[in-house]
């Protein structure tokens, strides 16, 4: 009897044992369980914010570059316009200096033309080459225009119309007589050399404040 009872507290306390061993290595399992979720889960997050902010610095840097392509893209264009407004206008202002050839002030404008030309040569003569449709008007205006080179530079000039073939362009190309120097006074040569005033005349009105 003694040992049978001796028996059944044995296997009790080997039952109890085993109770306790099982649910320390549950508790256990749970808890390193746990830990690998969590452990996951934080591995996870940071993949998942290194995704965010990888994507962030593309989106970031694909709008940098599309700000930079519209930026270059408004300015080339604005710089075409510019280009065409300028050259509307040139041919304008050709266009408009054809039609004063017919007009009584044209005489006085070659005049002009004449006189700062030769005065820019200061030569003791020169030769006047222009278009076949102003060379009256410029033969009508030599003498006058020889007087103010005189009153300009203090020194006399004598001005003839060149035998040369008439020029192509509206205005007048001055000539030493050596023919070593040249002044032209040329439409499209006096533009071209206020075409610095054109063009910022043309930034200044038109696009100042794009």
């Amino acid at each position: 009897m003694e040992n049978e009872e001796a028996r059944q507290e044995l296997l009790s306390g080997i039952s109890t044992d085993a109770e306790t061993q099982a649910k320390n290595l549950i508790d256990d399992a749970k808890k390193s369980a746990s830990e690998r979720v969590d452990a996951a889960r934080r591995q996870a997050e940071r993949i998942a914010a290194e995704a965010a902010e990888k994507t962030k610095g593309q989106v970031q840097a694909i709008e940098r570059e599309a700000s930079t392509r519209l930026a270059a893209a408004k300015r080339r264009m604005q710089l075409e316009m510019k280009e065409k407004i300028y050259q509307n206008v040139i041919e304008r202002c050709t266009t408009e200096f054809e039609t004063l050839i017919e007009s009584e002030e044209y005489g006085k404008i070659l005049e002009d033309w004449i006189t700062q030309a030769a005065a820019g040569l200061r030569v003791d003569a020169a030769t006047v080459n222009c278009s076949a449709g102003e060379r009256d008007l410029a033969a009508a205006v030599l003498d006058r225009a020889a007087e103010m080179v005189e009153e300009i530079t203090g020194d006399p000039v004598t001005l003839s119309l060149s035998d040369e073939r008439p020029l192509s362009g509206q205005g007048v190309v001055v000539t030493s007589s050596d023919g070593r120097t040249a002044f032209n006074n040329q439409i499209n040569s006096r533009l071209f050399r206020y075409q610095t005033e054109v063009r910022k005349l043309v930034h200044d009105r038109l696009f100042q404040d794009l």
